[in-house]
């Protein structure tokens, strides 16, 4: 009965029975992937148990991937456990067959395993070359035992030997231990069967035809006989085919056998050389003269001594080998190893291989072994070798000299080297957890030396399979010390980053992430740290600056930071708020001068900028009122010996240029142009300058006309009091003295009405005058001499108090600029409500009460809903006035905490309504003539064509209706 068959998987072989046991030879790689994976891959679709034991050229990587590549569901046969690879193992010492048998027992196991696990049968495939290597004697047993228990067994196992590294002889040998013999050569596949398998083939035949013959009762004996010469000449000529092709496959291994092989007869000619021993040597047989073997050995090794070794050597070698020195065609030296075998027919079969590479790496293995050998001996980190019984087996140099001991007195001495360098027991004992439980990781220990020292020490073990622990150790005791330091140095920065006002921070060369951010950039910029910190990316910091100047910024990032740089940007606050922000940095470099951080402070200088666009605002309106106003405005020395700003209107006045006063110091330019009647007036008030002045004089023009002025001068003082400058207003009156004159010549009641006109005129201008010049000046001209002394200050700046005072400067122009602004706003205010002109009336009461809350502090309720109502200037006028009396009145006298102010438009009609929640007005008070405030709005709103309603309840507060209709039209003459 045929045992069962399985699927190989390699289509030149179909499908074989079960303990079938055949070799494999490859040349490359990729040959022996083509012939393992699908074997493999028919066993797993079969359900049959795979193992594959893989060695060199292939890795366990190599395998995995292979199969995982050409396999369907490879991870999932691995997981089942139906596939397995081991890497093959060390190779069995010579004589070592226990071993072997001990592998063939394994498989053993692995299979019962496999049929227990409900699998069909197993396969097998590995390497047993270096066993072939090893000893032949062990692996023609192994494949003996090997064959013979795959035999009997749903078993079936696949050998591969690597073409390129066999010999001749191996690949017999291989040949003669498997049942067949399958190659793969450029691609193609070739089987080759033994002899004796044939021979078994053959027999079987033939029993199977006797017995065919007996159930027939031989009545057909010469169909018998034609059928038994037919088999004859079939076995023949398969045995023909089989001895042509392992010719053949013979015949190729020899040609591409990486080996040298020579024949030489007993005539010392040499017969047959293979492809290798011509590309080696250098010559074609056909070169050689007559074939003797004495002209290669001349060419080949020049030196006698070297010839006659070579001689000796194959007289006397019968399969040794020896190392020697040939000259090839070229003139080049190689290193060869020749293995000489002696027929029994006089044939020398010599079989060489070209060593140069391997002695070059033998050479350079030994001076990579003195190169180690020396960085042992000098580096600077402790090594020492220790047995599995804790002896010291070898220390380096760096060792003795850290601890302080020599091999030879650890040895000599029987010193206890841990308990000498670890005294406390329970320390000790640490130490003794670290060192057993240590794979390489390193730890650091207080270790006493020699001379009594306590230094500290870091160590790190690492266990070798032969039980010898390495320890790798480093004295860090400066390194401690360092890091102590540098733990300490940080601290500081840290409480100096977390104590100054400004944002400390260190940042990538690049500035895409931040290494590190001081708490005050949470209140600088909104948000909390740990989100910059998230970003990798200077993106995130991009967004949050206004678009105006992300572009700018953006470039300056890209350009890279390469030096100290300043630059100011606005960013946007997650309340929508807008703030300055003046960032200071500069680069961090290491020892070899690349820049490896960039560290600096971010300040906020939101408050500078309000402050230095409120001081070009000032000086805006300054030199608008300046050139606008009649008048001319000047400012001179204290001592009247400079002129040092003169307004345009000069010119207008004298006829000159103001360019003609900017003269040296030590005259008085101006007082060439004063009539010389009323120069000894100007004369003596040059001679007291600490007083103010206002007084008339005349003013000579280039065309010989003469113009009446009134000058009004003060004094400008610095921060101490001392007068610095002088500063006054010149006004031409001459219409006024011409005007005067005129009057003169009326009669006594027009000049009676003239004067009181004048008087209330001068009265007014009086008023005006004094606020502008003697408030407005006196404010401007110290903001100027402010500013000149911070100029002074920013040029002798210095540390600590120097700063300090221009810190106080700033703060004082900042309070002058202030107070400048309020002077301005309220004669702006008295004239004009301007707010009016600028933004309408529901914004302009709407800002009213908010002022009035900010001045009080009583609550106010704006509900100016309507976007626009249509009142003309001096409606919008008249309504803005009475909201103004209306809460000058609650303030005075309502004792409110609340305020409402309300506008809507109804039936054609605008309805202003002020409620509070005070006192309570009475209806006395309402129709008082004593309430000059009250009947001021009557009056107001009787103009523009509407009327003023008062309502008071005692206790609940007053309400105010003020209602003017849309549709009419102011009355003519209201004004």
């Amino acid at each position: 009965m045929q045992p069962e068959a399985a699927s190989i998987g390699i289509s030149l072989m179909g499908d074989m029975p079960w303990g079938t046991h055949f070799c494999y030879f490859f040349e490359t790689k990729q040959d022996l992937l083509d012939a393992s994976l699908p074997f493999f891959q028919a066993g797993l679709e079969h359900h049959e148990f795979c193992l594959w034991i893989v060695c060199a050229p292939l890795t366990e990587a190599d395998a995995l991937r292979a199969l995982r590549e050409s396999i369907p569901g490879m991870d999932r046969y691995l997981a089942e456990g139906g596939m397995e690879i081991l890497v093959h193992g060390q190779p069995i010492t010579p004589g070592d067959s226990q071993t072997a048998r001990g592998r063939v027992h394994h498989l053993h196991e692995k299979l019962a395993d496999a049929l227990a696990r409900g699998y069909a049968g197993m396969r097998v495939a590995g390497s047993p070359a270096s066993m072939q290597k090893k000893d032949m004697g062990v692996f023609r047993d192994f494949e003996q035992e090997l064959g013979e228990s795959v035999a009997n067994r749903r078993m079936i196992a696949l050998c591969q030997f690597p073409l390129a590294d066999s010999s001749a002889a191996e690949i017999l040998d291989a040949a003669r231990t498997h049942q067949f013999v399958v190659s793969r050569r450029h691609g193609d596949w070739e089987i080759i069967e033994t002899p004796e398998i044939k021979l078994t083939k053959a027999e079987i035949a033939k029993l199977n035809h006797q017995l065919e013959r007996r159930v027939e009762e031989r009545a057909l004996a010469l169909e018998a006989a034609n059928q038994e010469l037919r088999a004859e000449m079939a076995r023949r000529e398969r045995v023909e085919e089989d001895l042509r092709r392992q010719k053949e496959i013979l015949q190729t291994v020899f040609d591409h056998i990486p080996v040298m092989l020579c024949f030489v007869d007993k005539d010392s000619r040499i017969k047959l050389v293979n492809r290798e021993w011509e590309q080696t040597l250098g010559r074609l047989l056909e070169e050689i003269p007559n074939r003797h073997i004495d002209f290669m050995v001349a060419e080949n090794y020049p030196d006698p001594a070297d010839r006659q070794q070579l001689l000796d050597h194959v007289n006397n070698s019968n399969g040794e080998w020896a190392d020697l020195r040939a000259t090839v065609r070229d003139g080049r030296v190689i290193d060869t190893s020749w293995g000489i075998r002696h027929l029994s027919d006089g044939t020398i079969i010599g079989i060489g291989q070209d060593t140069t590479q391997r002695k070059q790496a033998e050479r350079d293995l030994l001076r990579q072994k003195e190169i180690l050998q020396t960085i042992f001996d000098h580096i600077p980190i402790m090594i020492s070798f220790i047995d599995g019984d804790g002896q010291f087996k070898l220390v380096n140099r760096e060792w003795e000299r850290a601890l302080g001991w020599s091999l030879d007195e650890i040895k000599s001495q029987n010193i206890d080297i841990l308990s000498e360098n670890y005294p406390d027991p329970e320390y000790r004992q640490k130490v003794e957890d670290f060192y057993r439980g240590s794979h390489g990781e390193w730890g650091d220990f207080k270790t006493r030396v020699a001379d009594g020292r306590v230094i500290d020490v870091s160590w790190a073990v690492l266990h070798l399979s032969d039980g010898t622990a390495v320890c790798f150790g480093q004295d860090i005791t400066r390194r401690k010390r360092a890091e102590e330091a540098l733990r300490e140095s940080e601290e500081r920065l840290r409480q100096l980053a977390e104590t100054i006002c400004h944002l400390f921070w260190i940042k990538t060369p690049d500035m895409k992430r931040v290494i590190y951010y001081s708490p005050r950039y949470d209140s600088i910029s909104g948000r909390s740290r740990e989100e910059a910190y998230r970003d990798r990316d200077y993106q995130f910091f991009l967004n949050r600056i206004v678009p105006e100047d992300r572009d700018r910024v953006a470039e300056f990032l890209r350009r890279g930071v390469e030096g100290d740089f300043e630059i100011e940007y606005r960013i946007t606050r997650p309340d929508g708020s807008v703030h300055w922000i003046c960032d200071h940095g500069y680069p961090i470099r290491d020892s070899s001068g690349q820049i490896y951080r960039v560290a600096g402070l971010a300040q906020d200088i939101t408050e500078r900028k309000l402050a230095e666009e409120a001081l070009r605002e000032s000086e805006e309106r300054f030199r608008q009122i300046a050139e606008n106003i009649n008048e001319v405005f000047w400012i001179t020395t204290a001592d009247f010996s400079r002129q040092i700003y003169v307004s345009p209107g000069f010119q207008k006045l004298t006829g000159r240029p103001p360019e003609t006063l900017y003269a040296g110091p030590g005259r008085k330019p101006f007082f060439a142009f004063v009539h010389p009647d009323d120069l000894s007036l100007l004369t003596e008030l040059t001679k007291n300058p600490g007083q103010k002045f206002d007084v008339k004089y005349r003013v000579l023009r280039p065309d010989g006309s003469v113009r009446w002025v009134r000058d009004r001068g003060f004094p400008i003082r610095n921060q101490s009091g001392e007068i610095y400058r002088f500063g006054g207003v010149t006004e031409d009156i001459t219409d006024r003295k011409e005007a005067e004159d005129r009057l003169k010549a009326s009669s006594e009641q027009l000049r009676a009405l003239s004067a009181s006109l004048q008087s209330a005129r001068e009265t007014e201008a009086t008023r005006i005058a004094h606020q502008i010049h003697d408030e407005l000046g006196g404010h401007l001209t110290g903001l100027r001499w402010e500013l000149e002394a911070l100029e002074k200050m920013i040029l002798q700046a210095g540390e600590g108090e120097q700063l300090k005072a221009m810190r106080d400067k700033l703060t004082t122009m900042v309070g002058l600029t202030d107070t400048t602004i309020n002077v301005v706003r309220r004669i702006a205010w008295d004239l004009r409500p301007s707010i009016l002109d600028d933004l309408g009336l529901m914004e302009a009461i709407e800002w009213q009460t908010q002022q009035f809350q900010a001045r009080t502090g009583i609550q106010c309720l704006c509900d100016c809903a309507p976007p626009s109502i249509a009142l003309g200037d001096q409606q919008s006028t008249a309504v803005f006035r009475i909201v103004q009396e209306a809460l000058t009145n609650i303030l005075r006298h309502a004792q409110a905490t609340q305020v409402g102010v309300a506008m809507k438009e109804e039936d054609g009609t605008f309805i202003l309504t002020v409620t509070d929640n005070g006192r309570g007005i009475t209806q006395a008070e309402v129709l008082s003539w004593a309430s000059l405030g009250l009947l001021g709005m009557q009056e107001r709103a009787h103009l523009i064509g509407g009327r003023v309603d008062i309502v008071g309840l005692k206790g609940a507060g007053t309400t105010l209706h003020v209602r003017v209709p849309l549709e009419g039209r102011e009355p003519g003459g209201a004004s």
